[in-house]
């Protein structure tokens, strides 16, 4: 008897790496390169990324949490110890994935708060974003 609310928070928890296809596409680019050339769908990629990141992992998780939470009290009774303990480990690490993508949301909200005021790069990304453009220039000219 696992408690019905317990299996389907730990499948719908599964949706959490939805945006897991973005962040990995996002990550084909180095730093230069998107400091250089933003092209459009990295733009609408990131755009997606920041929405799937809000939608299955910042919003849905609370509601997970309380799923998790209520399968476990509602046969708090009917399980050995040893099951309980178990269900409680899961819990708490569940907790401590949630800090984690809320630590991530943070910096990723800060981000986008920077991009939209049109605040500069960072000094080491403008160096080399510098040295990027004059070897992307002189490519060109070669051509």
């Amino acid at each position: 008897m696992a408690g019905g609310s317990t299996i389907w928070a730990s499948n719908f928890g599964l949706l959490f790496e939805v945006g897991a296809i973005f962040s990995n596409y996002r990550f084909m680019f180095t730093k230069e390169e998107l400091n250089v050339i933003k092209p459009w769908y990295t733009v609408a990629n990131d755009f997606i990324f920041v929405l799937s990141f809000t939608v299955f992992r910042v919003a849905l998780s609370p509601l997970i949490l309380y799923m998790g939470f209520r399968g476990i009290c509602m046969t708090w009774n009917f399980k050995p110890w040893w099951r309980l303990v178990g269900e409680c480990y899961v819990i708490f690490q569940f907790v401590l994935i949630c800090f984690l993508n809320y630590y991530w949301y943070v910096k990723m909200i800060k981000g986008v708060i920077r991009i939209l005021k049109g605040k500069p790069a960072e000094e080491e990304g403008k160096e080399s974003s510098q040295s990027i453009k004059t070897e992307l220039i002189d490519k060109s000219e070669k051509n």
